[in-house]
């Protein structure tokens, strides 16, 4: 069968116009959704930042520059990222700075998901902060990057606190290694003490045996007697002579 063609003239018009419809409907659409971007990161107390695919700065709020002690005359948006980043400087948590290329807004302009990095900022003033970065690519319907989101929250009071700890945490380790010395000297002392009074007693046990196989050579009764007047030692000759035991005297 034979599709018949339609014969009203308006038809075709009818469909131009939806499709032009549409495509204005879309249109309208873009700048919307930006406008509702701009106005939900304006007004977060977060410091937040929209990136292009191109590298220049589409969005960063007002707690942003305040955060990096910029100016509304220093960076506007359109300005480019690399001429902007020069106006403080990125160093990661071992306190290597950040190559350009290494930014995690340029990272996610890469495809890169960037979460929870700390990195301490060093702006043109001097002051040094922490913050604490999520980075993340922005795409289109096509698949495409078009732009990198970026959201760096303050974390110094957070990191110095943690630094802190971490410090404490340290000396108390030295503390507790310089005490473990301590009492490994204190030990040692007490051991080699203990080993003196040892060798002195051997030397006295030594010493009195000696005494008493002198005294066991001597012919004639002898008797040694301690400060209590009590018998230390008989000759053999003296238990002879009177007649008397070890147990008897």
């Amino acid at each position: 069968k034979v599709r018949k063609r339609s014969t009203d003239p308006q038809l075709p018009n009818k469909r131009l116009q939806q499709e032009i419809k549409k495509r204005a409907s879309a249109d309208e659409t873009l700048p919307t959704a930006k406008l509702l971007l701009d106005a939900v990161i304006s007004q977060s107390p977060v410091p937040m930042a929209v990136v292009t695919s191109d590298g220049n700065i589409e969005i960063l709020n007002e707690v942003g520059k305040e955060t990096l002690g910029l100016s509304d005359h220093e960076i506007k948006p359109g300005m480019e990222l690399s001429k902007a980043k020069k106006l403080w400087q990125t160093f990661d948590a071992e306190g290597n700075r950040i190559p350009f290329e290494q930014t995690p807004p340029i990272l996610a302009l890469e495809g890169e998901v960037i979460s929870g990095k700390e990195v301490r900022v060093v702006r043109k003033d001097g002051i040094e902060r922490w913050h604490e970065i999520d980075a993340v690519p922005i795409y289109n319907k096509k698949g495409n990057v078009i732009a990198s989101f970026m959201a760096f929250p303050d974390i110094t009071d957070r990191w110095q606190a943690n630094e802190s700890l971490r410090k404490a945490h340290a000396d108390l380790e030295q503390h507790n290694e310089k005490k473990s010395v301590a009492l490994l000297k204190v030990s040692k002392e007490l051991q080699d003490e203990i080993e003196e009074r040892k060798a002195a007693e051997r030397a006295v046990l030594e010493a009195r045996k000696y005494a008493e196989n002198i005294v066991d050579t001597i012919r004639d009764p002898m008797v040694v007697l301690g400060a209590d007047l009590k018998v230390v030692s008989a000759s053999r000759s003296f238990y002879k002579t009177f007649r008397l035991t070890p147990a008897q005297i």
